[in-house]
């Protein structure tokens, strides 16, 4: 699960012999299917197409923080490069999107949201060693240190207040957070920024203040050292190192959840500082958490942003020239997965097979079929 930022392998309860046995089984299929011999078979599944992945944050043990494994990682860009894949900036994807071209055979890119800096320093030797591009999203009031990630200090609050629950009240009720054990503590936080994903802007700020109220924790004004952004002088120096950045929000709101006036504001504000500040800006705009409507594509535009990426899971695939004015603001991305043959599995095209099928089984009867 991937709330944005928040990225918690949350562990498994032992199974019984036959769970055991089912997930063995599984097991070896599944490297069977993603074995070197095999996974070739599933390229021509995704001809002309292309799987965008999406990064966020890498595993801090020191700071007591989860996310994606380095070695894990290092083992994933060695398997790429070892199979011949190329691997394609987000400016040259998004030009053979646009311009309907497709794309080369094993192709992949890879972006990051958000703007950490621990993501950056845990990762960017691994990009360099790999020759592997990178575009990263930056949320600017983060970097320009006016703010600090929301999910984030959910976290901070639950985790510095060393309470079992937090009872917080909430509009004449009492909203409870437990915080027993890891895994308890894990599986709260997550289902919080969840809950919080689908409030009011405003009020998501407010059921913040009031958490840290009945934790009795008070809210830095700026993001403690396990949680800080780059900085601006540290991101011109990574694009002399095959690190590009794009925009992604003012503050990372919600954007289908604030005002008109507000949605403008942190699309614009977070262009204007991104082309400002950076040589070599990615005229590509990421939606906080994959969300977006109408509004939110116009402004693009309006704003002259060549694409977007959402987080629908889906290859990307060349537009059709009816429909390259809306379809460049709706590149799809794939959650970064926790192994390395997860990642084979869409690389290589045979995540597709799955995608094809959950479409059949979304797809309604037909009038009088059985």
């Amino acid at each position: 699960m991937n709330v944005s930022g928040i990225h918690h392998p949350i562990d498994k309860p032992r199974g019984t012999p036959l769970n055991t046995f089912k997930r063995s089984v599984k097991d070896a299929v599944k490297q069977t299917v993603t074995s070197r011999w095999m996974s070739s078979a599933w390229t021509p599944l995704i001809r002309d197409r292309a799987p965008f992945l999406m990064l966020h944050r890498f595993a801090e043990p020191e700071h007591g923080l989860f996310g994606h494994d380095r070695e894990l990682f290092r083992r994933a860009l060695e398997r790429l490069r070892r199979d011949g894949y190329a691997m394609l900036t987000v400016t040259d994807a998004v030009h053979r999107l646009t311009e309907g071209q497709g794309f080369p055979t094993r192709s992949v890119v890879f972006t990051m949201d958000d703007g950490y800096r621990g993501a950056l320093e845990q990762s960017v030797d691994l990009f360099q060693a790999y020759d592997c591009p990178l575009t990263v999203f930056v949320t600017t009031g983060f970097i320009d240190g006016s703010c600090w990630l929301w999910w984030d200090q959910i976290e901070y609050v639950c985790l510095a207040s060393e309470r079992t629950s937090i009872d917080v009240g909430w509009n004449d009720s009492i909203v409870r957070l437990d915080l027993g054990d890891r895994r308890t503590t894990i599986n709260t936080l997550l289902q919080t920024c969840e809950w919080c994903k689908k409030l009011p802007d405003v009020e998501k700020w407010r059921f913040i203040q009031c958490l840290a109220d009945a934790a009795e924790v008070e809210i830095p004004a700026r993001a403690p050292a396990q949680y800080a952004p780059l900085t601006w002088s540290e991101m011109r120096t990574l694009e002399g190192k095959g690190i590009t950045f794009g925009p992604h929000t003012v503050t990372h709101p919600i954007l289908p959840r604030v005002d008109d006036r507000q949605a403008v504001w942190e699309i614009a504000q977070s262009c204007a500082r991104v082309r400002s500040e950076l040589a070599q800006p990615v005229e590509v705009f990421a939606y906080p958490n994959g969300v977006y409507g109408t509004r939110e594509i116009n402004i693009l535009a309006r704003e002259g942003l060549q694409a977007a990426v959402t987080t629908r899971e889906a290859y990307a695939s060349p537009a059709q020239p009816e429909d390259a004015s809306t379809s460049r603001f709706l590149i799809p991305r794939f959650g970064y997965p926790e192994t390395p043959d997860a990642l084979v599995l869409i690389t290589s095209g045979f995540r597709s097979i799955e995608l094809s099928l959950a479409g059949l089984r979304a797809t309604p009867p037909m009038r009088g079929a059985p």
